[in-house]
């Protein structure tokens, strides 16, 4: 409970960082989280005294390390902000911000349930060793969406400031060319990484490796193009997009599962992702259709 609490406040001081500009600082942080976790795991491995406790003291640690950096510089930054700048804003009551908020919820449960939602319907339909053997593959695959979250962050300000759809395209690309490579050489390496990391049991993995590996780069462009149209304000249509891709991929998973098991769970995020991204793609694609009409 106290890591879930941490996690929520370093996200909302990291999205704080982001709405500044603050790209670098804000990432940085994860940086600091991740390092900071992982040193905690190596000691104690080294000490010989790794065990659960261990390692949810160090998930917590992590978190701790993030919000004090971010603390202390957000308010290095609100500081020379208000010595430098003339302009007033608004306090926002707390009814008002619910209010203009409600729209982003059904994203955000939407977006939660395609990340998770596979093997939260895999441990029910099938046995803890397959969820176990899915996570692996999953854990290995999402490390392909960080680039594609950072630049969805700056897409999102870049969108908001500009009220233009395409304005984020040539990051866009490059971060789906990025995406591709690094699903290929994770692709490439799998055989050899698993066994090195985990040990033979968790070859199983693999194959689903490749399976999610290809389905990173749908979700990379969806991610992407769902920070845009909520810079846009089009937070509804992102919900819709959203709760469609989280219908496919329940509906899949409930018909796959039972056929192919974990593999199945990794074809039915393949496809839903595809589903989102396409979606996603369509609904800027007619946004900046409709912009084009305006300024004509």
């Amino acid at each position: 409970m106290p890591y879930a609490v941490l996690v929520l406040f370093s996200y909302l001081l990291r999205e704080c960082h982001h709405g500044l500009g603050l790209h670098t600082v804000a990432v940085r942080g994860e940086i600091v989280t991740t390092s900071t976790q992982t040193a905690v795991v190596l000691a104690a491995a080294t000490l010989d005294a790794l065990n659960l406790r261990i390692v949810l003291g160090g998930m917590v640690l992590g978190q701790l390390v993030q919000v004090f950096m971010h603390l202390r510089t957000l308010k290095r930054e609100f500081r020379v902000r208000d010595a430098t700048s003339s302009v007033q804003i608004a306090e926002e009551t707390g009814g008002s911000v619910v209010r203009f908020s409600r729209h982003a919820v059904p994203v955000i449960f939407g977006q939660a349930f395609v990340i998770r939602g596979d093997r939260l319907i895999l441990g029910f339909m099938s046995s803890p060793a397959a969820v176990g053997i899915y996570g692996v593959a999953a854990t290995f695959t999402e490390l392909l969406w960080l680039v594609s979250n950072g630049v969805g962050q700056v897409a999102f300000k870049r969108s908001t400031e500009t009220g233009q759809g395409r304005s984020s395209d040539r990051h866009r690309r490059t971060a789906l060319v990025v995406t591709a490579l690094g699903s290929g050489l994770l692709c490439a390496a799998a055989p050899w990484l698993v066994p090195f990391l985990l040990g033979d049991a968790f070859r199983g993995s693999i194959s689903m490796i490749f399976v999610l590996g290809v389905a990173a780069l749908p979700m990379a462009s969806y991610q992407i193009d769902v920070a845009v149209l909520n810079g846009l304000g089009c937070m509804k249509r992102a919900g819709v997009i959203t709760g469609s891709g989280s219908v496919a991929l329940g509906g899949l998973c409930a018909v796959l599962v039972p056929l192919a098991g974990a593999m199945g769970a990794a074809c039915a995020s393949l496809v839903a992702y595809s589903l989102l991204a396409i979606l996603a793609r369509m609904e800027i694609k007619r946004t900046s259709m409709d912009e084009e009409a305006k300024r004509a």
